[in-house]
């Protein structure tokens, strides 16, 4: 798999012994720094960076893939998070992060890219769910991606 990487720091060790069995979807754009640039590289990795927050992958509208942090580390996307009744998904779960929002529909390159990734992932790690961020976050109706306009019939397997 062809893939960029450009580490981010923002990030620690899973927990002993965890099996990550989880891919957590989030959406992230620079809408509210420049609406002009809301997709520019450079804008979204600075949003990181100012909130301490971190992916272990990144997908452009181009379908580029770009991952910021190792998958076996813990990376802090999914915040305070429960998933069937497993809290803390941050410790069992990989995090992608697909360059959009809730105000234009995802590229069939991202679904293209991230299709290829999970499968990927699934050669390494026990993957037997991929959520949204939505689906995850405490207390719930906090975090609204990938919102309505990923499609979810675009990811197969999931669930």
């Amino acid at each position: 798999m062809n893939k960029l990487i450009i580490p981010l720091k923002h990030y620690n060790l899973r927990p002993a012994d965890i099996v990550v069995d989880m891919i957590v979807v989030h959406y992230i754009s620079a809408m509210n720094l420049d609406k002009d640039k809301w997709s520019d590289l450079g804008l979204i990795l600075g949003i990181f960076g100012q909130y301490k927050l971190s992916a272990h992958y990144l997908i452009e509208r181009s379908g580029r893939i770009i991952e910021m942090v190792e998958p076996a580390l813990r990376s802090w996307h999914a915040g305070k998070s429960e998933y069937k009744g497993r809290n803390n998904c941050n410790d069992y779960s990989i995090g992608v992060e697909l360059v959009g929002g809730s105000f234009i529909d995802f590229e069939p390159l991202q679904y293209d890219s991230f299709n290829k990734l999970t499968n990927n992932l699934k050669e390494n790690y026990s993957i037997k769910n991929i959520v949204g961020h939505e689906e995850i976050a405490l207390p719930k109706g906090r975090k609204k991606d990938p919102g309505k306009r990923f499609d979810w019939d675009r990811i197969p397997n999931i669930k």
